[in-house]
């Protein structure tokens, strides 16, 4: 059985799964359509780690509802 050490250390250890995971991000924050289309280099990349892609996507959308949270927190303190 491989160590759950071993695995940490293969965690996010290349550009390209930091580059896939802020992607990810920014798609999930602004879940709107992109003014442009990605290069066929980034859709290469996003398949090939497409795992990354979807953990930054949801580490995204957790920020958006949480800064809507906190924006309707304001309100409310702000009305009430």
């Amino acid at each position: 059985m491989i160590s759950p050490f071993k695995r940490i250390k293969t965690f996010m250890n290349t550009p390209d799964e930091w580059h896939t995971t802020v992607i990810g991000i920014g798609e999930g924050f602004c879940p709107w359509q992109p003014r442009y289309e990605p290069g066929e280099d980034v859709e290469n990349m996003i398949k090939k780690e497409y795992h990354y892609y979807i953990f930054g996507t949801a580490v995204g959308f957790a920020c958006l509802i949480f800064a809507l949270a906190g924006a309707v927190a304001l309100v409310l303190r702000a009305i009430l």
